[in-house]
Parts: C-alpha cells; sequence; structure tokens
C-alpha cells in the first residue's frame, strides 16, 4: 500500500532522484540503516509473530525503497532485524515486498513499449531485448543465490561501507557539476 501511495507522488519522487545532494543524503542514511542491526541481538521471530506494526514499518520501508539512494531490500531487512526476525526470514520478506512494485514497473514498461507502438520495434530489436531480459533473469538469480548466502553467514552491513563511499562520491559530484 506504501509503495502505490508513492506512485501518487511519482512525479516529486522523480524530481527528487534527479538530485544529487538528495541522493548522496539518501545514501548516507542508507548506510547507517544497514549498519544498524550488527548492533542489536538477533532474534527468531517469523512471519506468525509478526505484529501489525512490523508490518506497517515493513511497508514504510518500502516507500523509501522508491527513492534514489535507498535500497528497499535492505531497509526491509534492516528493519525486519531490528525488529527480531532472524536474516533469512528478513530476506524474505524482503524479496516478498519488492514483488508488487516490480510488476508496477513492468506494467509501466510494457504500457509504454504498447503505447510507443509494436510496429516500431523490430525483430532484431525484439531479440536483443529478449536477450536482455534472459541475462537480467540469470543475473538476478545469481544475485538471490549470493544475498541467501550472505544473509546466513555475514548479515549486509558491510553494504553501509558502500553506501558512505557512494555517497561521498555522489556529493563530490553534486560540486563539481
Amino acid at each position: 500500500i506504501p509503495a502505490l501511495i508513492g506512485f501518487l507522488f511519482f512525479p516529486q519522487i522523480r524530481q527528487c532522484n534527479r538530485n544529487l545532494l538528495m541522493i548522496s543524503i539518501f545514501l548516507l542514511i542508507n548506510g547507517v540503516v544497514l549498519y544498524y542491526p550488527q548492533t542489536v541481538r538477533s532474534g527468531n521471530k517469523d512471519a506468525r509473530s509478526m505484529t501489525g506494526f512490523d508490518s506497517i514499518l515493513l511497508g514504510i520501508c518500502g516507500f523509501f525503497g522508491m527513492l534514489a539512494g535507498f535500497s528497499r531490500v535492505g531497509l526491509i531487512i534492516s528493519a525486519s532485524a531490528v525488529r527480531g526476525a532472524d536474516k533469512e526470514h528478513s530476506l524474505n520478506w524482503a524479496l516478498l515486498l519488492s514483488l508488487p512494485v516490480l510488476l508496477v514497473y513492468l506494467c509501466f514498461d510494457v504500457f509504454a513499449v504498447m503505447t510507443g507502438g509494436v510496429g516500431a520495434l523490430g525483430f532484431k530489436a525484439a531479440i536483443g531485448y529478449a536477450l536482455a531480459a534472459l541475462g537480467a533473469f540469470l543475473g538476478a538469480s545469481l544475485s538471490l543465490h549470493m544475498m541467501r548466502r550472505f544473509s546466513r553467514k555475514v548479515g549486509f552491513s558491510g553494504f553501509s561501507y558502500y553506501c558512505w563511499g557512494a555517497a561521498l562520491f555522489t556529493f563530490i559530484m553534486f560540486l563539481f557539476i
């Protein structure tokens, strides 16, 4: 539901996503949010013990994932870990909550192709798009496998260092552009 509300504010979100200063601030915040769960004790909460507050909190994290600089999956994993979920359940919730947003993006893309005219899409372009989709699917499958391994063994706090570095780089770009 928060993601659907976010689509109502899509023009404002798009404008915010084009501002390098805002992106660097969001990356900095995202790094803090990803780092924090390693400072709390790991829990064993699963879907049966999830509360209404947990659901609202994870939905809000999904909404913030629409902003450039925030990782939807990272925010949901961090919030559920802080609320006492184990790492594997946190990852499963994050991936499941990402599906509706990805389906909406897919619908937008299909609509854009349909309104642009299917006739404008040549055979070579269609083959290229199909190969790109296959590559994206294989890359996503490999990424999911790696994320599951990281979630069990290490966690995602290391990604916070990447976010802080990206925030610094983006801020420097903001200063010089």
